[in-house]
């Protein structure tokens, strides 16, 4: 059997639910208690921000803002100064989505160029800075923007084109076409053409379309966010071209919930997606063939697309999927499943959809 041939097999047994990994319709109500799963998740997300190693304090961080909002603003706030850059950009980022006004007077310090106050150096946490002030209605520093847009470091340039983007002044535009003609560095470049689609330049929106027909599959995954985030007429049907079984596990599951947000659901892919949580070594080797080397780091991205994606689909059940993967070794997956936990269970406000239980009397 060819692989293209295998690939159809596979779809036609997950739409019988032939597979035995996968759930079947999912029509079940959850049945994980959502006061615990809640609690839970929220505790993955505190530790967190107290972990040792950064990068699991800035992906928490950055979980806290997407779930919690401005109710974890003195958590931003005290990221202002961690030691870490990283986890200090997602914590000015958190304060800027979230606007969380009482960080107002440490972010001016930190863009001041007053050497007697608390000044931050690091060019990429100014540029988040930059922005968190900019939500806070406070614009003094903006115009730094585009000579941070310019700058030698690549990572200082796409994080100056992200903002630029989510800014959305269209003024931008101009400075943003002027490097993307110049710009070599591949992740800089896709950032610019997203920016730029946020925008509303119509030829980026062609640029991203072209993006999820190449061979990479980051950029693939990168692309279809940024149609799913630009909500253009061409964003739903180019998605829904994506979750062919053409296209690899970790595309599909990611596209899976990019359609989520815009009120898209299918079956497929969200078993797809559930598979993919409890069991991405299986799926990978299902989608791949018995021959393709599934290394540790191809199945835990998959399962950390996955989890994310869930949440973005917003289907309840999925919670009794996503509890368990909250012991993950792996501090970028049990961020993830505890993020997508606490969105599936919120209400529009970003509160618990299910109150505490009432203490019931000893008989």
């Amino acid at each position: 059997m060819s692989m293209k041939q295998s690939n159809r097999q596979w779809v036609l047994w997950a739409a019988c639910g032939v597979l035995p990994l996968l759930a079947g319709c999912q029509t079940e109500q959850m049945r994980t208690n959502p006061q615990q799963a809640w609690d839970r998740a929220s505790n993955v997300l505190l530790l967190g921000v107290q972990d040792q190693n950064p990068s699991t304090r800035w992906m928490a961080m950055e979980a806290l803002a997407r779930t919690l909002g401005a109710r974890a603003g003195e958590i931003y706030q005290r990221g202002l100064v961690d030691p870490s850059s990283g986890v200090r950009a997602s914590a000015a980022m958190a304060i800027g989505d979230t606007q969380y006004a009482p960080a107002r007077d440490l972010l001016a310090a930190m863009a001041s160029s007053d050497e007697s106050v608390y000044r931050e150096r690091d060019k990429r946490v100014i540029t988040a800075v930059i922005y968190a002030l900019y939500r806070l209605g406070d614009q003094t520093h903006v115009s730094e923007l585009v000579k941070l847009l310019w700058d030698n470091e690549s990572e200082v340039r796409a994080m100056a084109a992200m903002v630029m983007g989510k800014m959305g002044q269209p003024q931008a535009i101009k400075h943003l076409k002027m490097l993307h003609r110049d710009e070599h560095d591949p992740a800089v470049q896709i950032q610019l053409v997203e920016s730029l689609s946020l925008l509303g330049d119509r030829g980026a929106h062609r640029l991203l379309e072209a993006y999820t027909k190449t061979n990479f599959v980051d950029e693939q995954i990168v692309a279809a966010e940024a149609l799913a985030d630009i909500r253009s007429p061409r964003s739903k049907p180019v998605l829904k071209e994506m979750l062919s079984s053409k296209y690899p596990p970790r595309v599909r599951v990611a596209v899976a919930g990019n359609l989520g947000t815009l009120g898209y659901f299918d079956l497929i892919a969200y078993n797809l997606c559930l598979d993919s949580v409890r069991d991405p070594r299986s799926v990978l080797k299902m989608a791949l063939g018995p021959r393709r080397t599934i290394t540790p780091d191809h199945a835990d991205s998959l399962q950390h697309l996955a989890s994310i994606a869930l949440g973005k689909i917003g289907r309840e059940s999925a919670v009794d999927t996503l509890v368990p993967v909250m012991e993950s070794p792996e501090s970028a997956i049990r961020i993830a499943a505890a993020m997508s936990t606490l969105q599936l269970l919120a209400d529009k406000d970003g509160k618990p959809k299910y109150p505490p239980m009432a203490p019931q009397n000893a008989p």
